[in-house]
């Protein structure tokens, strides 16, 4: 498994030029909001790792900015939604859509013993029926 060093200067790079541009407006207007960043960004991946640590088929690397490279988006997604909320930038239907996505994925890493390879993690759920059952047709009930 490909593991990604989540730092403030990760981030930033990743970070839209929409995002960037307010980003770099806010530092200039509140310049005491340099930190800001790091530590939001440090608390997500925190939370990343700390729902795959309850997984025990994952073993995590040794560094706090370590994610695997499957979990860095939705690592990013949910880092820009909260910088974007304390900038007190809007925030538009896909960007609440992306947030709700990353938090479903993050929540299903608290509950999920799977093996963490690379397929494990972008695969899509499926669905086979347990049971086969004979067709059933009414009859004689048009009309009533």
């Amino acid at each position: 498994m490909e593991w990604v060093a989540c730092t403030e200067a990760y981030v930033l790079v990743a970070m839209p030029t929409e995002v960037r541009t307010a980003y770099d407006k806010w530092l200039v207007t509140f310049p005491a909001k340099a930190g800001r960043l790091g530590v939001l960004g440090g608390q997500v991946v925190e939370d990343f790792r700390r729902a795959l640590g309850s997984n025990p088929n994952v073993t995590l690397e040794d560094g706090d900015d370590l994610l695997p490279k499957q979990c860095v988006p939705h690592a990013m997604t949910v880092i820009f939604y909260h910088l974007m909320l304390e900038m007190g930038v809007a925030v538009n239907l896909s960007a609440q859509t992306a947030f709700s996505n990353a938090q479903v994925y993050l929540r299903r890493l608290y509950v999920s013993d799977a093996v963490m390879d690379g397929a494990a993690l972008s695969k899509t759920p499926s669905y086979v029926a347990g049971l086969s059952r004979v067709p059933r047709v009414l009859h004689g009930t048009r009309g009533r």
